[in-house]
């Protein structure tokens, strides 16, 4: 089901059947490589993508020069394309020099962490910068409208991912939860079970409450939230 406010001329969809997942990872790489859109949210946009294929690569065991090679390349030149456009505030704005924004900065965030997970090298001082700049937009930005609460759990979860946590915060979100976007309450949800392995009450509760917000139809369960925000 297409949306209303949807342009059906805006966009398409092309379906491609590959023979092997190896085949299908190099035909998304050339699309990526070639992806006409540079400023940061496109660049993370396709160094994750990147990064996940690298790791499945690992992960499989499988030897594929033709596609390591090229991803090393992409995951460097995505890397120093994001230390070129951060602030001097330690954030990111959606192009270089632009007013930093912490929903975008959470994203990059979230990246370098995954890459430094990966084993790829992450700038110690890009990072540090980084998480410093979230860190104020909690101490300083209290949350007044749904997407305030919805960036505020994506700042709480790119930081959990980092290393770097703050589980008093996001237990005070949990209480406030119903304030969340459902978007928000699945980053919610992975920031809990990160930081609360052993006590995974709230991760479980909002994933109880998630599945029951689904929508059931003949292909699946979805979600649709009540109202539109940045996250959609």
């Amino acid at each position: 089901r297409i949306p209303a406010e949807a342009d059906p001329q805006a966009g398409g969809l092309t379906v491609n059947l590959e023979l092997s997942l190896a085949a299908a990872m190099q035909e998304g790489l050339r699309y990526l490589e070639a992806y006409p859109w540079d400023c940061i949210e496109q660049t993370v946009s396709r160094f994750l993508p990147n990064l996940a294929t690298s790791r499945a690569l690992e992960a499989l065991g499988l030897e594929r020069p033709e596609l390591q090679v090229p991803l090393a390349q992409q995951i460097a030149t995505s890397l120093q394309r994001i230390y070129a456009f951060q602030n001097l505030d330690g954030g990111w704005g959606w192009w270089s020099n632009a007013e930093s924004s912490p929903a975008l900065s959470a994203y990059v965030v979230l990246g370098l962490a995954q890459a430094r997970e990966a084993g790829y090298v992450v700038d110690d001082m890009a990072m540090e910068q980084a998480i410093a700049f979230l860190v104020r937009y909690l101490d300083e930005v209290p949350p007044a409208t749904q997407d305030d609460y919805d960036t505020r759990a994506a700042v709480l979860y790119a930081l959990a991912e980092a290393g770097e946590g703050d589980l008093g915060r996001s237990t005070t979100l949990f209480d406030e939860r119903d304030k969340l976007s459902l978007f928000a309450r699945g980053y919610l949800a992975m920031t809990l079970h990160l930081m609360e392995p052993d006590e995974p009450d709230r991760a479980a509760t909002l994933a109880d409450e998630l599945v029951q917000a689904g929508i059931m139809s003949s292909t699946g369960l979805h979600w649709e939230e009540t109202n539109r925000s940045q996250w959609q």
